[in-house]
């Protein structure tokens, strides 16, 4: 067996051949990679954490399977998002046209945008398996470089669609405060949804979902009151003073 394989030797199943079988350990191999690096990455973060690290977590005796499959941590970092948040983000492109569509010629709510946040996201945590994807996202988000390539890429582009519905929303914020927002709102979603994704992963079978729900509708108030707040006297004053109105 090949270092770079996690199946156990043995005959391929009935009907694959030798090349069949090869494939499939190769498919095999590079998923475990992938929920490894998830793993890793979400515990230890992301540009600091070595490759080899990720092979150990997988099982991997040969330290370079890494590369092998994805050259790059880059490239491993982009698989992961297209495991985990492309499926989320075409979900909440379709919360957004529903959304749009019922609103007519109204900007969306506050709360319509959070729930576009929110949701999709927390369905990891309803899955069978919710991995450790939304504490990566708190990783991703700190990690300035990995955060921007991420931002632009095409696994986010619905929530790239709520901030610019929430500059709809609130037309009163200027832009770099309406960022700020965004990123608050966006940084109070993973710290919420991760603490449950935690919270799962500790518990096993004593996960109480319908507790969970409560508490993912509360994490959208929480948005939705980081997306809503007036912005203040003293806050006005210091943008008076910082020549932005």
């Amino acid at each position: 067996m090949s270092d770079l394989d996690p199946a156990q030797d043995g005959p391929p199943p009935a009907g694959e051949g030798k090349v069949g079988a090869r494939d499939r350990r190769g498919r095999d191999t590079r998923m475990a990679l992938i929920l490894a690096a998830e793993r890793v990455f979400a515990a230890e973060g992301i540009a600091n954490t070595p490759l080899r690290q990720v092979a150990k977590a997988a099982k991997q005796r040969n330290a370079s399977v890494v590369q092998y499959y994805f050259d790059s941590r880059e490239a491993l970092v982009a698989a992961i998002l297209a495991l985990r948040a492309r499926p989320a983000d075409r979900v909440r492109a379709g919360m957004l046209a529903a959304m749009r569509a019922a609103a007519g010629e109204r900007p969306l709510a506050p709360e319509e945008i959070a729930r576009a946040m929110v949701e999709p996201m927390a369905d990891h945590l309803r899955g069978e398996r919710p991995g450790h994807f939304i504490r990566l996202c708190s990783q991703i988000w700190h990690d300035r470089p990995v955060w921007r390539h991420v931002d632009a890429g095409p696994d986010a582009r619905a929530l790239a669609l709520c901030r610019e519905a929430l500059a709809e929303a609130r037309p009163d914020l200027p832009p770099p405060l309406l960022r700020q927002r965004y990123g608050l709102a966006f940084q109070t979603q993973v710290a919420g949804l991760g603490r449950l994704e935690q919270v799962r992963e500790a518990t096993g079978e004593g996960w109480d979902a319908g507790l969970a729900e409560v508490q993912i509708a509360a994490v959208v108030d929480a948005v939705t009151a980081v997306l809503a707040a007036p912005v203040s006297v003293r806050t006005l004053a210091a943008m008076r003073k910082a020549g932005m109105g």
